[in-house]
Formats: structure tokens, C-alpha cells, sequence
């Protein structure tokens, strides 16, 4: 998982299917817990719609957004990557922790060997062999 990746060297490699539901993992449990911090903060029931906007947010905007950087100049890439990428890398990395314990426990539920304990990506892609 720690290894460096070069999007236009290696999109051939990419297990899209893979990569798309483990970010929707990803996202889905940082939703979960940015949900229950909201709840208990605001006390406030419709904090709990995190736990679906999340993952749906992150395959709607933060993928794409991610990807259209790629293809940017720097300073354009900045602004869209602040603005549509940075909130989904957030997301990702508070549910990173969870993601990393439940992959020792069960690494059945994991679709990816060794996940990191916290990664500052929003999109982390999982590769063919």
C-alpha cells in the first residue's frame, strides 16, 4: 500500500473494480465515524446522512475530480483539488485507522492486503498482479 504510484505510467495496471470499492469502504466507514462525532456534537439525527453521502460523494465527485487533476497544469490543479479532492482525502484518512484494524482481525472483509494505518491520498488505487 505505501509504495509510490505514477497515474500515467500505471493506469493500465489498475483494478478498477477493486479500486473503486475499497474507497467506497474507505470513505463509507469515515463517514460513519464523522456521522457519530456530528450526532453526538449536534444531537442533530441528519448528521447521519455522512454515512451515505460519504462513499456516494467520493464515486460522484472526489474519483472524478481526482482524475481530472491528473490532466491539469499546477495552478488549476490546486483549486480543484482543494476544493473537490481534499474533503474525500479527509474522509478517507478517518476511516483509515478502522479499515486497518479490521483488516488484522478479518482480512476477508479488506479487498486489499496490508492496508495502511492512515494514508494521505484520496484515491488509493489497487492494482492488477
Amino acid at each position: 500500500m505505501s509504495q509510490s504510484f505514477d497515474y500515467s505510467s500505471e493506469s493500465g495496471r489498475i483494478a478498477w473494480s477493486q479500486t473503486i470499492g475499497f474507497n467506497m469502504i474507505r470513505t463509507g466507514v469515515g463517514g460513519i465515524i464523522i456521522a457519530l462525532i456530528a450526532l453526538i456534537a449536534t444531537h442533530d439525527i441528519s448528521s447521519l446522512v455522512f454515512i451515505i453521502s460519504a462513499p456516494i460523494g467520493w464515486l460522484v465527485c472526489g474519483l472524478p475530480a481526482w482524475l481530472i487533476c491528473q490532466k491539469l497544469p499546477d495552478k488549476p490543479k490546486g483549486i480543484v483539488a482543494l476544493i473537490f479532492v481534499l474533503p474525500f482525502l479527509i474522509i478517507g484518512l478517518v476511516g483509515d485507522p478502522v479499515i486497518f484494524i479490521v483488516s488484522k482481525i478479518k482480512p476477508q472483509l479488506i479487498p486489499v492486503e496490508n492496508p495502511g494505518f492512515m494514508s494521505v491520498n484520496a484515491v488509493l488505487f489497487v492494482l492488477k498482479p
